[in-house]
């Protein structure tokens, strides 16, 4: 395998650098400032929005491979106003640089009929944030480069931050000692991705040079009632019964918060049961097993 260049180092591309390191793999972060990457990695300072700065990352790191984990704000604007010519300037600079990229992506651009998204399962998402979503994977289909896009669920593991719905509304309460939140219904099931499993489908997907949609491993649907449950176990605190948002809280939250403002054309994720299925041959991480490492990381 050859070098990969890791654009954005959030949660996803701090999970993905530790993925390569631990393969061995010669990885180059370009990050938008100077900031500490682990033992191993190479960090370049640059834009991803800029094609000079990319390809000047390319060249400077000899990779042949490109993962894109770059994210924005969660409104629907941002994702039109930067996702997309964010994209298409990777996409450029990936063909003039003769590389692969791999994108990480949601369950989103399946939209709210797909309850247990497959390999079988089509992109039918049309408006809002799932639109977006449906538009980005269109234009890399359609681009001449290599791409593959690696879906996962609501993630939740080591970096996570609170952007993430697991994170903020569950692991970072019960690590507080707060009493946990949960989304619209308790006790509906909702399958989540533990981070380290998206990591090593997207590191996979890479190193394969894979094309189209992959489906990263993730246990079977639990209600937020239950993972709470193990989340507490794995920080050693008591248990408490969560506090439900319902759709009108969303509503007066988003006022000052547009993360929990985003979750409202959402709220179809959190009252049906939601799975994701993948046709990898590995077993994803436990839910028992990926709370106890989070809490472990921290």
């Amino acid at each position: 395998m050859g070098s990969t260049l890791v654009i954005g180092f959030g949660a996803v591309g701090q999970a993905v650098t530790r993925r390569l390191i631990d393969t061995e793999s010669p990885v180059t972060v370009l990050a938008r400032s100077n900031r500490p990457v682990p033992a191993g990695a190479d960090l370049v300072v640059g834009d991803a929005a800029s094609a000079t700065d990319l390809l000047g990352a390319l060249e400077a790191s000899g990779a042949d491979r490109i993962i894109c984990c770059v994210h924005a704000p969660y409104t629907e604007a941002a994702w039109r106003d930067q996702l997309i010519p964010l994209e298409r300037t990777v996409l450029g600079a990936a063909e003039e640089a003769d590389a692969h990229v791999t994108f990480p992506e949601s369950v989103y651009a399946f939209g709210p009929d797909e309850q247990t998204v497959t390999a079988e399962s089509r992109v039918s998402a049309t408006a809002g944030k799932p639109g977006v979503r449906t538009e980005l994977i269109a234009a890399r289909d359609a681009s001449s480069v290599p791409t593959a896009s690696v879906v996962a669920s609501d993630l939740y593991g080591p970096g996570c931050g609170a952007s993430m719905v697991a994170q903020s509304l569950i692991i970072d309460r019960i690590r507080s000692e707060k009493q946990p939140l949960a989304l619209i219904d308790a006790d509906t099931p909702h399958a989540f991705t533990f981070v380290g499993d998206y990591a090593r489908a997207l590191v996979d997907a890479s190193a394969k040079r894979t094309s189209g949609i992959t489906l990263t491993p993730t246990a079977g649907p639990i209600t937020q009632r239950e993972f709470a449950t193990l989340a507490a176990g794995a920080y050693g605190v008591k248990q408490r019964r969560p506090l439900t948002l319902r759709p009108w809280m969303l509503q007066l939250a988003g006022i000052v918060d547009e993360n929990i403002g985003g979750l409202q054309e959402m709220t179809w994720l959190w009252d049906s049961p939601r799975a994701l299925e993948s046709d990898l041959a590995w077993a994803p991480t436990p839910y028992r097993d990926g709370l106890a490492a989070t809490a472990s990381f921290e």
